[in-house]
Parts: C-alpha cells; structure tokens; sequence
C-alpha cells in the first residue's frame, strides 16, 4: 500500500509576483490531492518570509510571528487584509506534511511559493493651469504646485513631507522624459550654476515682473521626490517682449565741439530697461559709421560695457577734426536691441605761445620777476592768460588725477607781460627750484596752450635774518596800510590771497626758533582770519582761498587752537561751495574740482596730526563727509574706485548702482583695511535697482578720537564708511548696508610677540625615529572676570602639525590638562570634545587657537582666582635638533571690536562682533545690520548728531608678561652645565675679589696711620725734625701727589730721602704722624758697628748721583718699555681688525652670491649669443626672457626656483631723435653723386636722445603722458631719487628711456601679444641705440637680492651686441628682534667702533707729529687705508639709507619697477672698497714683521734700489708699448689678441709671464715669428734680467747697515719675549735664564757678514735723523 501527494500549487495565472499597494487585499488558494490510506497526520500550514528582493532565498528559520492574514479551516485559502503589510517584497510559502502509521509506507511532504510586492503608488505632479503659458515681460508669473500629492498618504500634513525640486532651461532637449541634463548652460538666469532653481524650494513659483528675458520661451520642470519615488511635470513659459524708451544723455562736456582737455561722460537713460540685466556695448564711430580703434580699458574709467561711459582727459587728441558718433548698442533683458549715438566734433586749434621769465634765479620777497609770453600765430586774436605757480609737494593726491596742476594765480587777464610780482620759495628737495605754469586761453574756440618755465626762489633768510624777515612779512599784511589791507579794500582778492600764499610760503621755509614763535603763531592767525574776507562765489577765488589756507596748515608747529578751527571751517565752507559751483555750472570740469579737493584733503590732513586727548574737535569730521560728497558729485556710477590718500589719512569713494553695490565689493581684493558691505536690492522701495549709491570708506593711521576711552588699547587703524542714495526727487538719504564686514590692519606688530624656545622633547622614545617631538611651552595670566575669547596665534614657517597642549596654572602635570587642539598649516584648529566647557570660539583660522571665554572660566574655578595661570604646550614632530629661539612665535591677545556712528562720548562694544578671520595680523569685524536700535537712534537723536559717518576700530588686549617656560632648560640643571658652570665662575670670581679688597683695606689702613723706617738711618744721629705737609686750606683735603721729603744743612752731609706714599688724606683727629723709635737703646759696639756699615753704604756707588750715561739707559729702558707696551697694543688691534674685516667678508658671504648670479646668468644668457639684429630680440624675448618670467604653478616665481620678481620687470630703449644725419664721408663727394644717399647711425652720446611721448607709433607725438599698460611709446625719465647707471659694451647709460613693463603674475600669452604689438609698430628701428631689459630677484633660501641687466646695443656697424649683468648682494637687517642672527649686528658695530678710533689716532698722530708725518711711508699707508676705511662706512650707511627707501617703495606699490639696480651699484662699489680695504690692512702687516731681520733686509734692499727700478721700469714701459702698439697696427684685422688696443695689451702682458697662447699668426706667419723672436730676446733675456740683478745687488749689498742698525720693532719684541720667558718661570718656578736664546737673536737681530771689509772699523750713520759715530771692534 503506497501514499502518493501531487505536487502543491498555488493557484496564480502566471508565475510573476504579485503587485498590491498598502491599501489593496488579495485571496491565494491552494490545490492540494493527496491519496493515503494510511495517513497518521497530515498537517497544511502558511509561512510568510520577508525579503530584499524578489528571487532572493529566505532563511527558513525566521517566518514572521502572526501575520496579520486570515485563513480558511482548512488553510488553503490565504486572505490579505488591507494595511496589513508595510512595503516592501514578501515570499508567501504553503507547506505539506503527511506522516503514515505504517512505518513500511514513506511519508510525503510538498510546499509552493509565491512573491508579493506590496508597492508604493507613485507620485503625482501637478502644475496648475495650462501647459502652456504666455506672459508679458512686465507681468508677473506664478506656476502652483500646490496639487501634486502622494496617492499613498491620507495624512493632511503629507504635502510637507514632499521635496519640491524646480527646474528651468531655454533648451527642451535638457528634458529626456525623467532626466534631466542638470549641467547644461542653457540657463534661463546667468547667475544659475545648473537649470536648478534654487529661488524656489516648495510647491509655488513665483516669477516677478521682469525676471526672465523679453522675447524668449523657458521650459520649467516640478520634480516632487518622497522615499525614493519621483515625479514630474512641465510647464512652458513665453514672455513677450518688452518696450523700452531710451537715450543718450550728456553729463561732462557737453558742448558740440568737445573740449579735449576735459573728461567725456555719457549715460542712458532708459525707461523699461533691468539694471543688472541688460547688456551695453559702447563705440567710437566715424561720420561714415565705421567703428574707431580705441582703448576702452586705458583710456576710460569705466570701460564700454556699463550704462555709464566716462573718457578720460586727452583721449581724442590724436584724433583728426571730424565729426564722431559715440554709439550704444544696448541688448536689454526685456529682448529688445538699442542702438543709440551721440554726436561730437573733434576740432584742433593750434595755439603757439612762447613764455620766459626774468630773472631766472631770485630770492622770494626780495626779488620781483616778470612774465613775458609771445604769441606767434593769429596775433590780432585777443588770448587771456592765466599764470599758475602749481604747489603739490607734499600735498595729497586723489587716484583719478593722473597730473595735478592745483596752484595759486599769480596772474589772470589779457596781458601777455605780467607786472612784476614776488613768487614763493622753491622746493627745498629739488634746490629751490619752482615750476611756474603759463596758459593763454581762446574763449571763443574753446582752445588753449601751456608752457611749463622754471625758476630758482631762494627764501630770504638766506640774505636777512629771521627777526628781519618776520617783521617785514608782518609789515606787509597786518595793519591797515599793509599791502594785504590795501588789495582787500580794493577788492583785488585774487592778488590778495596770492600773497597770503607768498607770505604762508616763505614762513614755512623759516627756521623753528623759539624766541620768534609767538610772532609766527600770531602772524599765522591773523593771516588765517582774513582769508575769511576773501570771497568763494567762483572757482577761481575757491582755489585762491583754499591754496593760501593749505600753506598755512602746512607748518602745524606754528597752528594754534583758534587757528585749527579757522582753517577747517574755511575748508568746510570751500568744499561745499565746490558743490554749489558745480551745479550752478557744467562747464567746470570734475579734473579741476578734484583738483582744489586735494588742496582741501592736504588741510584736513594736516589739521588731524594736531588732534589732542584732551579736546573733543568734531569739526574736521564734518569736513571728511563733505569732501567725499564734492568728490563723488564729479563721478558717474561704475567708475574706478577713486583714492584720496595723504600720510595719515586715506578715502575711497565709490559710486555704483544698488544692484551693484554687493557684488562689487564682494570683489574686492589687494586691500589693507578691507570693507566689504552687504546691500539688498530690495531694501528701501523709493530707490530703484539702477539708483547710484555713493559709498565712502575712510581710514585713519592714527587715531582720530584720541579723547576716547580705549585708546591705549587700540591697536588697528580706524575706519569709517557711509552709504547715501539718490531718490527719484534728488534727495539724498542715507543708506546704511544690511550687513557689513570690515578686515582692520593691526598696527605695531612688533609689539606683543614673543619667541617662543622649541626644542627635542626629553621624554624617552621608541627607537623609530619618527617618534621624535619637539616641544616648546610657555604660560600667562589672564583675567577671567573680562569674559572675552583668548587668541593664541603661532606665526611660524615651519608647516608642520601641532599639537597644543592646555593646562591649568602653570606646571604641566596630568591633573592640570584641560583640553587639546590640532593645529594644521592651513586649516583652523580642530578642538577636542569636552564635557567641562563648549568649545565653539568665533575664531576660525589658520594657525589661531581660540580658547574660549568658557575654558578661561572653567580654569579659573579651579584656581579660585579671577587671574589665572594658563600654561600652553607646542608639541609637533621634530623640526629641530638643538634647542631653537627664531623660528616660532607666539602671540597671545583679546579682541573685540568697536563702533561708533558719528562722535559720540565712547566707542560701543554691542554692535559688531569678531569674525571668524582674526589673526594677531588683522582683526575681522561683523556687524549685522548696523542700522541703530530705536533706543540707540533716541540718543543720537538728543545728542542732536549730524554726523553719519559709521566708525569702527578694534580693541586689542595683549596678554601682558608671558613666561617663556623653556621646559627643558629647567628640567634638570645637570642637563645645561653651561649654566651651572658660569654661575660657580661668576661666585667664585666674588669670593676673590671681595677677600682682596678686605686685604687693600686693611693695607691701606695700615699706610695711612703708619710711617716707614728706612734701614739706612745712622743710630748717632740725635737730631729730631718736624715735618709738615701742607695739601690744602680745608679740613679734609688731601693730594694725590708722590711726595718726598730732603733734608739738607750743615750736620747731615747727605740728603735723606723719605717716601710718605700716595694719596695722602686727612684722617683721624691728629693733624702730624709721630715717628716712634721703638726699643732705641742699643749696644754700642752695636751702633758703632751699624755706623760703619752705613758710612760705607754712603760712600758706595748705590749712594752716588746718577751719571749722564745712567740717566741716559734709565730713559732708553723706559722707551723701550712704553714702545714694546704700544706695539703690543697696536698689532692686537690690528689682528682684531684684520679678523673682523675677515668676518664681514663671510657675512657677505661671495661663494653664494657667486653661485646665484651664475644661476641667472645660465637662466638668461640661453640664446643670447644668437642675437646679431635687432629682429633677434623679438625672438629671444620670447623664447627666453618670457618663460622665464611668467610661472603659471607659481606666478612671479622663476620656474623650479625658489627665486621671486620683486616688482616689474623693465624693457626700455634708448634711441636718437627723429631726423636724417649727415655723415661726414658724405660731405665729401660732390653735388649729384651719391650724397644724398649716404646717412649715418646717430651715435649714443653726440647726437640728441629722443624724449617725447608717441601714441603707438613713432610718427605720432602724444601730447600727454600714456600709461605704461596702454599702446603709446612712453618716455620714462631718468631716475633721480636712486640713480643708477647700465653698462654696456660700447657705452654707459642712464636710467631713462621708452618703457615696456612686464606683469609676471599675468598669463604669458598677454605678454606675446603685447610683444607682437610692439614689433607690429616697429618698435625698434633705425633710431634704436640700446634695449635694456633690467628686473630685480630674490631668493628667500639664501636671502640674496640680484639685479639683472640685459643689455642689446645697436653698434655704427648695425651688428647688436649683447651683454648680461648680474649682480647679487644682501642686505643688512639691524633689527635683532627679526635677525637671523645677532651677531653680524654685533659685527657691525664692532666696525663702526673701530672706525671711530681710527679716526681719534689718526689724527692724535697728525696733530703730534705735524709736517714729519708725511715724511713716513707708514703714515701714508696708514692714512691711506683710513681714508678707503672712512668711504667704505659712507658707502655702508649710503646703501642701507638707499635700500630702506628702495625696499619701501616696492612695499607701498609692488606693481611698479623698482630700481633695486642702484643699490646692486652702491654694494658693488662698497665690495671694490672692502676688497681695497682688506688689501692695505693686510699689507700693513708688513710694519709689524719688520720685528724679524730678513723683512727689514727686504724693504731696505726695495727702498735703495728704488731708483735703479723706476729706470727700468721706464725702458720696459718703452719696450712694452713698442711690440704692443706693433702687434697692434700688424695683426689687429686678423688676430683677436691684437683686436684693440685692451686686447693687445693682454697679451703683451701675458707674454711677460711666459703665457705664449693663440700665437699661430695665420695671416702672416713670418713677421709673428720675428715677432715672438725679438721680444723673447729683448723682454725675456735681457730687461727682466736687469730687473733681478739690479734688486739682487741692492739686497747683498744692504744685509751689514740693516744688521748695524737699532731697530725699534725688535727691540719692543726682545722686550716682549723677556716679559714673557719671566713670567713663564716664574708661573713654572724655574730659574730665569741670563740670555735670549740664539736663535731668537739671529731672527730678530741677524748675524754679521764676517768676511765682509764693511764689518769692522768707525761708523758714520744718519740714526733717527741725528748723525751718529760709532765704533765697530
């Protein structure tokens, strides 16, 4: 019997999943046949498995645990409920199992499976309205989203759990049914990155009017996203059309025939137009309508492609008289093409004037000069002129005034002979020289022309005395028949603010004196209140007011209190009447309003440096707001940013459109103090998106508001900004940013830094070495009651990773740690997580650690002290092996930044905040909406503020006394013997010294109160004496004299001799010493033997008076002995000199600099030897010169070099003027021959230099200075201030020529095509003399500048010679706190020390020895190396002087050529001098080696010889230049060596030395062999021999005299050498011995020539100039 189960199935129409959403059932039934009698259980049972994914094989094991579905009785029938299965993907299984009773009779088992997905519905996107949408380009659009939903969802809240993604494109192609190309550049907006649309982000779209572009079709796409679904639909969008009306309109120089000398500015008006939108296109057209090639970049101040167009000055000067068209071709947003013209007339009329001025030299207020102008053409047409004297120096200067010509009137009228007139003093720097300009006007052709005269004005103290000339400029403008009364009653106030402007002039030249300064001041007042008197209704009688209170200001010693105020009121009052002129009348140009403000801007300048702590002065503030709205009301939205800047004060001013104004400055970058504010174009609806905002920002080197409070903490400069707009109506309002951000650069950064000492960690390491640290840690206390942020910034240029360590107080033990920092390169510091504080800080940047106010809390907590000890630790992986002081440095600071809206009683601290960009460097500012709180605006309101000028500074609190800890220096004391041992010395030293004073004390003590018993006394004499010295008439005094004491009479027979000592004081209460024999009986056989003995101590020869002889060896011993001591004295110092000059030569350091320049000399001679034409140039430039320059990894940096562009580099030409020049060969032939066709090269030197500016080509003179980026020829003036010269080949140049700069940082192709101009326009022609291309390197590895010259030369053959020029040298820092190294400062003091006594001997020794000191070949050699000694130290100061200014220069304008090559000139000359220098101190070792008998031989030998030398040396001459000028003239066209005379002369010499090279002689080889023959015979053989024999026999003949004769050198050396054998043995306690040994006589002394007749005998011999007889035995 047999149990059989057909296969289980679930019944299902095919064998695909089963899809249900959530909210859907379904029913699975099963069939099930089974046949077994036998059956003992038959169990039916579901399994439901959830799974990834379907096919995917469940685990068995895990069923879910009661699934919510229903089943039959007989579970074959499965029922889903709806909702009862989340999402996802379901393995239903039904199984079988039949078991029998039978165990002979398997049992059976059967399952089927089936999938279930239960799916989520999709979503659903739902524009509103049509598809399709036309719309108006003024209409606004809004697509509603609104009904999309999630079928899925029966929450009412589910639309917020939708994502709403908008798309748009103006390309349907970028929709791909659901993908989309999100990258595609067929924006609808330009500032969209992709098509999303990120202005909206839920489900409405809200288009404004005017938002997309007229005349255009957009595709937009709602994507609604949830949960992995994605939905979308598609609306199209066409906007029509716009109609905007449109002009031009005039705002400078608007008169039909334009005036060339003034600036041309146009704008568009237009009504229906986008700001910000549409797009301009400004052009030059012709009369025929051909566009005109113009320099929109150089030539205008806001380029061709905003709604405004300002031209500058003298841009049409080149162009020819016509009729032009300015044209604007204008693609508005609203779809619609302008093009709109303006018409002008370019009309020259040529007026020639010629002007001189009698005298030439005079002395102001003394001397009258005279005017005369000539007109030469149209001479029946009436000119008026005006006589300018232009006074700039010193004034300050506005960027938009490329040249200012502000002065005072002298003269304006008809007359072309001015009467005579006083004139102002010249300028001191340029030896008084005065530029006086003349014009002479056509008012009715609206032409004129000017001629430049210059005149030397000396001041008239240079005559007359100070007292004098005061009383005459007093005598001249005070009372009421002063001159100045008399103009001013007449109403002539030109003439009289003219000679307020002579009188200020020559006051300011005056010398400080004190006794005639209350005079000045005075005098200065009263010319102060009548410049009141003087009116202001015209522009002329404004620019005479404010000249003469300029001049006045000048001098701000001489300025007093009432005198401040005059003068900044005067300026007010001048500053706004330029405003009224201005509106009142076009016609006055904006270049002569900017003109007069820098006048204005001197006088505030000049009136801020006398700002005091003690006076508030608000007044000067108000003169800042209306000079910055004189300056902008000449300006036109989207010009150049316009500086005003003076030595203390800058402003720039701004004027752009509101739309604008955010993305403009966001721009910004190269600033010091950086502003950068933030502006929504929405933010006050009565000023539309094109209404031009005025922006002014300030800044103050000094502080302004010095009687603040903060003041001594304010450690950044003070800026102040204000933004105005324009209404609709004209009213002005203001304009305060939303937002506002502002860099402020720290001042004194010196200041508050400290080295930190780094060093290898002492902790024990692994043996890997990279485990290695170096540590460095230091301490401070803080106040944490002040509750501000503490700022470390570690400045270093080691890029490695720091760790730093916080500890509370100041030892660094576990307990103590607080927290920890990463400190990357250039990533802000990242901080460890910490329970105890927050550690979020405001600070975010490199290298800054913030320790936040919270931490500083927490630390002080547990010292239980508001000041508390913060100690830091550096710890990195090691970057030093010794301990290290110069290569970090730590800064430790609190900041917070300060406002102020106009001047209130203190700086507020609640507005602005500290960004996230301060460093100890700069301080970044944040202010949020620095509109004023209502509260805030109350009180501005009672303070009754009319000042809007918003001021910010920052406070900078540095941490005061941070202890370097020098971890390893303290550690452990027998880890720095060095410190122990010098501490033991300097004790040790003390106990000496203190125990040998007590020992002087008592010695003294016991001389003072005793008196010394000679042992020679005879005991039989019974005479007793009283002796008094008399030292003086006052109780006290004493003498300081040796004094003796003689007895003589008629019973003493000797003279007794008695030494009371030195330095006798009166001490004590007796005023005589009493002599106390003690013991005085004596034996008599006793005395009479002690009588015996000194009898015949007396009648000795110790008792008997000094022979002549005695005398005579007493004083030689004693010269002998005060020589030895100055030779000793002299040669140490010599050998610490020579040592010293040694040392500087190092610290020059020549192996470097000789490789460095070898370096650039491979870099730039590369090809250069291929340059023979001036094409050739071209080519190297490009192939060479420009890779080199231009570094695109690493801009302004040599490729692969470490080597930097300091500035621009230069190319200039030198070439002759334009015109034929006659050669002289010509004038030789006849008429008709070839004359007239033979022209010379003009030649460097002779002919003229050509100086005038062209406009891109040489037939074309400018008549103005072209800019160094434009296409004109310009001509660069020598340099004056740092003159240097360039060498060449053929000749020497200056520093001037025509420039071409260089601009490293750009990209090389605008080089090549600047270079391709130049060759275009035929740069260099038939008139170029010279190219020279000079920069300036430096390399921060070795710290060595280079100057490079290379150098092309035109020579008369038309061949181009080519030379390279470089030059490195170093230059001295004497500022230790940033030296490398202390000691080269130490170094040059220690020169300059000795400079100084040299200079005191020298001429202690001149004094002294008077008309004998010439005589001495020493002296001269002496005298000699002091005077290269005394021009090597003007060379040293001449340099450093020379490259402090140099150095600032490049600092204040890097873009700019920077003469660097005249201080590489100073150096080299400086190098020359040293090198003499070390030569002669060298040589001068030769007086100190005359000690040893040979070097005495020797320079006697020269010296009696001498004659015999100058004799042959004269034949050898003769010979000499016989076979040089030979080789000369013979083989001069065919052999190098005989080239040229340098050449020829070369050789010769070489031949004298035995150097025979190139000698072939290829063009005629028998005369060079007769040649070679002859000079070997007469040069070789025969002179040079004469030359030996003749010094040969002078030195045998002089080895006896030289041995006879007293040397002091040896003498002073054999007294050395017995001082020191004595104190040898006697340090050794060895008997000293008798005699020098004989070795040391023979090489100090020589020895005799025995044999020589000469030795023995009488002698007669000049000595020391006396004529001395000795006897030879």
């Amino acid at each position: 019997m047999t149990c059989k189960l057909d296969p289980v199935r679930i019944n299902r129409n095919d064998d695909k999943p089963v899809r249900l959403t959530r909210d859907m059932g379904d029913t699975f039934n099963v069939t099930v046949i089974l046949f077994c009698p036998v059956q003992e259980y038959y169990r039916r049972m579901w399994y439901i498995y959830r799974v990834p994914y379907v096919g995917a094989v469940p685990d068995w094991t895990k069923p879910m645990q009661k699934p919510r579905v229903k089943v039959d009785r007989r579970a074959t029938v499965l029922t889903i409920l709806p909702y009862s299965f989340t999402w996802g993907v379901y393995l239903f299984n039904f199984s079988v199992v039949v078991t029998t009773r039978d165990p002979r009779v398997p049992g059976q088992k059967g399952s089927d499976s089936i999938y279930v997905v239960i799916f989520r519905r999709p979503l659903n996107a739902v524009i509103s309205g049509p598809s399709n949408i036309t719309s108006n380009f003024t209409d606004g659009v809004t697509l509603n989203g609104n009904k999309s939903s999630d079928p899925e969802e029966t929450d009412p809240l589910e639309k917020e759990r939708l994502k709403f993604l908008w798309y748009c494109t103006t390309n349907r192609k970028d929709y791909d049914r659901q993908k989309i190309t999100v990258i595609s550049k067929k924006v609808c907006l330009p500032e969209q990155v992709d098509l999303k649309w990120t202005w909206a982000s839920g489900p409405i779209l809200t288009l404004s009017p005017e938002t997309l572009q007229g005349g255009r079709v957009y595709f937009f796409r709602l994507v609604i996203q949830k949960t992995g679904r994605s939905a979308f639909a598609d609306a199209t969008l066409r906007v029509l059309q716009g109609e905007p009306v449109a002009s031009i309109s005039c705002i400078e120089n608007c008169d039909q025939v334009l005036v060339l000398s003034e600036r041309f500015s146009l704008s568009l008006d237009c009504t229906g137009c986008t700001a910000g939108r549409d797009v301009y296109r400004w052009s030059i057209l012709t009369s025929s309508g051909q566009e005109v090639p113009f320099d929109w970049t150089g030539q205008t101040s806001t380029g061709r492609h905003g709604a405004y167009v300002s031209i500058k000055a003298f841009a049409f000067w080149s162009f020819k008289e016509d009729k032009f068209w300015i044209s604007l071709n204008a693609a508005t947003w609203s779809g619609v093409t302008l093009v709109l013209r303006y018409p002008f007339i370019i009309h020259h009329v040529p007026i020639t004037i010629d002007c001189k001025i009698v005298p030439e030299k005079g002395i102001s207020f003394i001397t009258q000069f005279v005017v005369i102008c000539t007109h030469f053409k149209h001479k029946n047409i009436v000119l008026t002129y005006k006589i300018i004297v232009p006074d700039v120096h010193g004034f300050g200067e506005i960027s938009s005034l490329k040249e200012n010509n502000f002065g005072s009137i002298l003269y304006l009228g008809k007359n072309s002979t001015l009467p005579p007139s006083f004139l102002p003093v010249g300028v001191l720097d340029s030896h008084y020289a005065l530029k006086i300009i003349a014009q002479a006007y056509n008012t009715s052709l609206g032409a004129f022309s000017q001629v430049n005269l210059y005149a030397t004005v000396r001041p008239p103290t240079d005559v007359k005395s100070s007292t004098t000339v005061l009383e005459e400029l007093s005598n001249f403008t005070t009372g009421p028949n002063s001159s100045l009364s008399t103009l001013l009653q007449q109403q002539d106030f030109l003439n009289a603010s003219y000679l307020i402007y002579v009188v200020a002039s020559v006051m300011n030249s005056m010398k400080t004196d004190t006794s005639l300064q209350a005079d000045k001041i005075k005098l200065r007042e009263h010319l102060f209140n009548q410049t009141l008197i003087l009116p202001i209704n015209t522009l002329v009688n404004i620019s005479q007011v404010v000249m003469a209170v300029t001049k006045l200001t000048e001098k701000t010693s001489e300025i007093s209190a009432f005198s401040q105020k005059l003068a900044i009121v005067r300026a007010w009052q001048a500053s706004q009447a330029l405003q009224d002129s201005h509106q009142r009348d076009k016609s006055i140009s904006s270049e002569q309003i900017e003109s007069v403000c820098t006048g204005i801007l001197t006088t505030l300048s000049n009136i801020l440096k006398l700002l005091v702590h003690y006076e508030v002065f608000e007044e000067p503030f108000h003169v800042v707001e209306s000079l910055a709205d004189t300056v902008l009301a000449v300006k036109v939205p989207e010009n150049e940013t316009t500086a005003l800047r003076t030595s203390n004060f800058k402003m720039h001013v701004k004027k752009t459109e509101k739309w604008n104004v955010t993305k403009f400055f966001s721009t910004q970058k190269h600033c010091q103090n950086c502003f950068y504010p933030t502006l929504n174009v929405n933010s006050v609806a009565s000023l539309p998106a094109n209404a031009p905002i005025s922006t002014m920002f300030c800044e103050f080197a000094d502080d302004p508001f010095p009687w603040l409070n903060h003041g001594e903490n304010i450690l950044t400069q003070v800026v102040g900004f204000r933004m105005t707009g324009v209404e609709v109506t004209g009213d002005v309002i203001e304009m305060p940013p939303d937002a506002v951000e502002v860099y402020l650069i720290r001042k004194n950064l010196s200041f508050g830094t400290f080295n930190l000492t780094v060093g290898p960690s002492s902790e024990p390491y692994a043996v890997d070495e990279s485990l290695a640290k170096t540590t460095g840690a230091f301490s401070f206390v803080v106040d944490s009651a002040e509750g501000r942020d503490v700022l470390i910034h570690i400045l270093t240029d080691v890029s490695v990773l720091f760790t730093v360590s916080v500890y509370a107080g100041r030892e660094i033990t576990p307990n103590s740690f607080m927290t920890s920092y990463l400190v990357p390169h250039k990533i802000p510091p990242i901080a460890n997580e910490s329970d105890l504080f927050d550690p979020e800080c405001p600070v975010k940047e490199a290298r800054v650690v913030c320790l936040p106010a919270a931490l500083v809390q927490v630390i002080a907590q547990r010292t239980s002290s508001s000041e508390c000890t913060i100690a830091v630790v550096l710890q990195a992986p090691r970057f030093v092996i010794n301990p290290n002081n110069k290569l970090v440095r730590i800064s430790v600071f609190s900041t917070e930044c300060l406002d102020m809206l106009g001047i209130q009683s203190d700086w507020r601290e609640d507005t602005c905040v500290v960004g996230e960009k301060t460093t100890w460097q700069r301080v970044h500012c944040m202010c949020k909406n620095p509109r004023r709180a209502k509260r805030q605006l109350d009180i501005i309101k009672q303070a009754n503020l009319r000042l809007r000028t918003h001021y910010l500074t920052a406070n900078v609190i540095v941490v005061p006394n941070p202890v370097d800890l020098r971890v390893e220096a303290v550690k452990n004391v027998t880890q720095n013997p060095v410190t122990l041992f010098t501490v033991l010395l300097i004790m040790l030293l003390y106990l000496i010294l203190a125990f040998w004073a007590l020992h002087r004390d008592e010695t003294d003590q016991y001389l003072r109160e005793h008196v010394i018993v000679l042992l020679d006394n005879d005991p039989d004499d019974n005479v007793c004496y009283l002796v008094t010295v008399f030292t003086g008439s006052r109780c006290g005094s004493g003498t300081r004299a040796n004094v003796f004491i003689q007895l003589h009479g008629t019973e003493a027979y000797r003279t007794s001799k008695a030494k009371y000592g030195k330095n006798l004081p009166w001490i004590g209460n007796y005023r005589f010493t009493e002599i106390k024999l003690h013991n005085t009986w004596k034996d008599p056989e006793k005395m009479q033997r002690t009588h015996a003995n000194v009898m015949e101590l007396r009648n000795s020869r110790m008792y008997q008076p000094l022979t002549q002889d005695e005398i005579t060896i007493f004083k030689r011993k004693k010269r002998v002995k005060r020589r030895a001591f100055l030779f000793l004295i002299y040669i140490l110092t010599h050998f610490i000199f020579l040592a010293l000059l040694l040392s500087l030569v190092a610290v020059l350091r020549p192996t470097d600099s000789f490789y460095y320049n070898q370096f650039i000399r491979d870099q730039f001679s590369v090809d250069l030897a291929g340059v023979a034409r001036l094409e050739d140039i071209y080519q190297w430039l490009n192939r060479v010169l420009l890779p080199l320059l231009h570094n695109d990894p690493n801009p302004t940096f040599f490729p692969d070099s470490s080597s930097k562009i300091l500035g621009l580099p230069l190319m200039r030409q030198l070439r002759a003027q334009p015109g034929e020049i006659t050669c002289l060969p010509a004038k030789k032939f006849v008429a008709g021959s070839l004359k007239g066709e033979i022209r010379c090269h003009p030649e460097y030197g002779i002919d003229p230099e050509d100086t005038k500016n062209y406009s891109g080509s040489w037939n074309r003179v400018s008549k103005r200075d072209t800019d160094q980026t434009a296409g004109g020829f310009t001509y660069r003036p020598p340099e004056k201030r740092w003159a240097y010269s360039s060498y060449g080949l053929l000749h020497t140049y200056g520093s001037g020529g025509y420039a071409f700069y260089f601009f490293p940082a750009e990209q090389q192709f605008n080089s090549t095509l600047r270079l391709s101009k130049l060759q275009k326009g035929h740069w260099l022609d038939e008139k170029t003399w010279s190219v020279i291309v000079e920069l300036t390197t430096f390399n921060a590895d070795i710290s060595l500048l280079c100057s490079v010259s290379v150098i092309f030369e035109v020579s008369q053959l038309g061949v181009v010679n080519t030379s390279l020029h470089a030059h490195s040298f170093l230059l001295a820092h004497f500022n230790r706190k940033y030296s490398a190294d202390s000691a080269e400062n130490y170094l040059y003091l220690a020169i300059f020390i000795f400079f100084l006594a040299y200079t005191v001997d020298e001429v202690y020794v001149i004094t002294q020895e008077r008309t004998a000191y010439v005589q001495s070949v020493y002296n001269l050699l002496n005298f000699a190396l002091k005077c290269i000694f005394t021009l090597w130290i003007v060379l040293f100061f001449r340099k450093h002087f020379l490259a402090i200014s140099v150095v600032r220069a490049y600092l204040s304008n890097p873009e700019d050529f920077i003469p660097f090559h005249a201080v590489a000139q100073v150096d080299y000359t400086m190098r020359v001098i040293l090198g003499f220098l070390v030569f002669l101190t060298i040589l001068k070792t030769l007086q100190y080696s005359r000690v040893f008998y040979d070097v005495r031989l020797a320079q006697r030998a020269i010296q009696i010889a001498l004659p015999g030398i100058c004799h042959m040396a004269l034949v050898v001459s003769v010979y000499f230049f016989v076979f040089m000028a030979f080789g000369y003239l013979v083989f001069g066209q065919h052999e190098w060596n005989y080239s040229d005379m340098i050449h020829a002369t070369q050789t010769i010499f070489s031949y004298c030395v035995s150097a025979f090279e190139n000698t072939e002689f290829f063009n005629n080889r028998v005369l060079g062999v007769l040649f070679l023959s002859c000079f070997l015979l007469v040069m070789i053989c025969i002179l040079i021999n004469l030359f030996r024999a003749v010094i040969l026999s002078a030195y045998e003949e002089m080895k006896q005299p030289v041995y006879e004769e007293p040397s002091e050198e040896a003498e002073a050396m054999t007294y050395l050498c017995h001082r020191l054998r004595s104190a040898f043995c006697c340090l050794c306690f060895k008997p000293r011995a008798e005699d020098e040994p004989r070795f040391f006589i023979n090489m100090v002394y020589g020895q005799p020539e025995k044999k020589s007749r000469r030795y023995l005998g009488l002698k007669t011999r000049n000595i020391n100039g006396k004529k001395m007889v000795y006897l030879v035995v």
